[in-house]
């Protein structure tokens, strides 16, 4: 069974966004992985491409320091072991061809790592600018595992009744609802690893107007449910449930799963606001005005 991440798991302490440790190389590895778990690889080829270069200008400057000390080393003995001539000669233009690789500026030497680090950083760049459009194919991704989740059958009590995992999966599996286990374990994994790529991308900094939710919405909720509400009050319930059963037991209540932005929860309250006209068929605020008092002359 896939080891979840729990991406329902209660708020923790606030963290450094991890695209500000060092070059950005950890995170977008990170991000690269989390995106093919969800079914999305090579996505970020662009920025790894970037990566590999960058590593390998690294190499390229650390093979040519090594090379640099060999050299000079050769010179050195040389220098000790030669007989009079130009032995000093040679050693001198040894250490000036060296020089650009070895000592305390090598100006060579920074010269390429310089541009290795700009080759990190441009694929940290790249993904910045990538990452509406990987946010959009995630959510695609989740629409799809929540709507494979809610496709499955119900499942007998004995197994909601369950306290762990293994418990949930022998008893499913004991009542002939194996196949439909496994496809809630797979898609819980999708769902897992579409939230885990979409942490990453939230925390780039380019979508702060993007998660601007309803007042009294909590960030994470608002990204997980379009109807938070319910979500931020019985979110305690459904987390003592088997890691399995969370995202059903969402979809089941009408939370409304899935992975969202601002513009979605906008359009969803758009979408369930009461209309006018139903309001006057069920004769709320249509009732009859009260009479004005007549002020007397």
């Amino acid at each position: 069974m896939a080891d979840y991440i729990d991406a329902m798991a209660g708020p923790g302490v606030p963290q450094v966004s991890r695209w500000d440790r060092g070059d950005g190389a950890t995170a977008i590895a990170a991000l690269d992985q989390a995106m093919a778990k969800a079914g999305l690889p090579d996505r970020l080829e662009p920025a790894t491409r970037l990566l590999a270069q960058g590593e390998q200008l690294f190499e390229q400057a650390r093979e040519e320091k090594r090379a640099a000390a060999d050299r000079l080393e050769q010179a050195t003995r040389a220098l000790l072991t030669a007989g009079p001539g130009g032995a000093a000669a040679a050693y001198g233009q040894v250490l000036v061809e060296v020089g650009p690789w070895l000592g305390d500026q090598p100006a060579a030497m920074a010269g390429v790592m310089n541009a290795g680090h700009r080759a990190q950083a441009n694929a940290t760049q790249t993904t910045f600018a990538m990452a509406h459009g990987l946010y959009r194919e995630l959510g695609q991704v989740c629409a799809e595992a929540v709507a494979e989740v809610a496709a499955v059958p119900a499942l007998p009590r004995e197994v909601w009744l369950s306290t762990t995992g293994g418990q949930a999966a022998e008893a499913a599996i004991r009542a002939g609802h194996e196949l439909a286990w496994s496809r809630l374990v797979k898609a819980n994994a999708r769902w897992d690893a579409v939230h885990a790529a979409a942490a990453l991308l939230r925390e780039t900094g380019v979508f702060q107007a993007d998660l601007l939710f309803p007042a009294g919405c909590p960030t994470m909720e608002g990204c997980q449910f379009l109807n938070w509400e319910p979500a931020v009050e019985q979110l305690p319930q459904v987390r003592r449930l088997p890691a399995t059963l969370r995202l059903r037991a969402c979809v089941d209540r009408g939370w409304q799963p899935g992975l969202w932005l601002k513009a979605d929860h906008d359009a969803y309250r758009a979408a369930t606001a009461p209309r006018p006209g139903l309001l006057a068929r069920l004769g709320v605020g249509s009732g009859p005005k009260a009479e004005q008092p007549v002020e007397v002359g």
